[in-house]
């Protein structure tokens, strides 16, 4: 009984004492900044792929034609260059039945770390 004639004797400012600094938000606020940092980074590791997508230069069109017409160059544009994600698990590279214009020019062959023959 003692203590809750205390309580009801403070004054409200003295119960609120510790959320008067203005510089210390209550703990529920802090546990939300918390939770929405956290939802931040989550996002922004997810889309972090996307947004910072790798490219192979693939300079000779005639290579890079041959690329789309295997299904390797997934954009299927002829932009002089290919996707890395596209090209590092590549094992098998057909370049010798070609019709058409010869390639000139490998550069960006490099990028298909994976191949075996």
């Amino acid at each position: 009984m003692n203590i809750c004639k205390q309580y009801n004797s403070l004054s409200l400012n003295e119960s609120l004492m510790p959320f008067n600094n203005i510089d210390t938000p209550p703990p529920k606020l802090n546990a939300m900044k918390l939770i929405i940092k956290i939802c931040v980074l989550c996002l922004g590791f997810c889309f972090s792929n996307v947004l910072l997508a790798q490219y192979t230069a693939i300079p000779d069109p005639q290579f890079e034609v041959k690329l789309i017409d295997q299904g390797i160059d997934t954009e299927g544009t002829l932009d002089g260059q290919v996707l890395t994600d596209d090209i590092d698990h590549i094992i098998i590279l057909d370049l010798e039945n070609m019709t058409g214009p010869t390639i000139t020019d490998l550069s960006g062959i490099e990028g298909f770390i994976a191949l075996e023959e």
